[in-house]
């Protein structure tokens, strides 16, 4: 759905591949994209680059998580200044203004990872696992308090930064 894909980022032709074409290289989380599957029960994302880094943005690049339709902006900040989301950080964290907790961390993510996003709505719960790995990276009781359907969200920092929905 193009009115959930940021200005700033190209789709392949078959819409599997996210790519952060222009504007902001440091700490600038300025475009998204937004997938079309809602409460996916499980999706998995490759990522293909990280984008241009400079030595301010050394661990920027991408998160990857879950976002409503409703409070989801294309063209902005969605874990911090929307607060609609949770998503793990390509650093290896957890982040949200959403509501819920988050437990464990990961390494750094890097070019040719997997990570799969399982999400169990009767739960409240938002799992990530890289390359297959579960290393017990979740966020918990997650609040959602309008109800609202959750979608697979990429975030995008830096330039070239790239992703392919697997």
């Amino acid at each position: 759905d193009s009115s959930f894909c940021g200005s700033k980022i190209s789709l392949s032709g078959d819409k599997r591949i996210a790519t952060k074409i222009n504007g902001g290289d440091s700490w600038i989380w300025d475009t998204a994209v937004l997938g079309t599957i809602p409460n996916p029960t499980s999706f998995k994302i490759k990522i293909l680059n990280i984008g241009v880094m400079t030595p301010s943005n050394v661990d920027t690049g991408i998160m990857i998580g879950l976002s409503s339709k409703q409070k989801f902006r294309p063209n902005g900040n969605n874990y911090y200044t929307a607060g609609c989301g949770w998503f793990l950080f390509c650093h290896g964290n957890l982040y949200t203004q959403s509501g819920g907790n988050a437990s464990g961390n990961t390494r750094k993510l890097n070019v040719g990872d997997i990570i799969e996003v399982k999400y169990n709505k009767e739960n409240n719960k938002i799992d990530f696992i890289v390359n297959g790995v579960d290393k017990n990276v979740y966020f918990e009781n997650i609040t959602n308090t309008e109800n609202f359907d959750l979608f697979p969200a990429i975030e995008f920092a830096n330039n070239g930064a790239s992703v392919q929905f697997e």
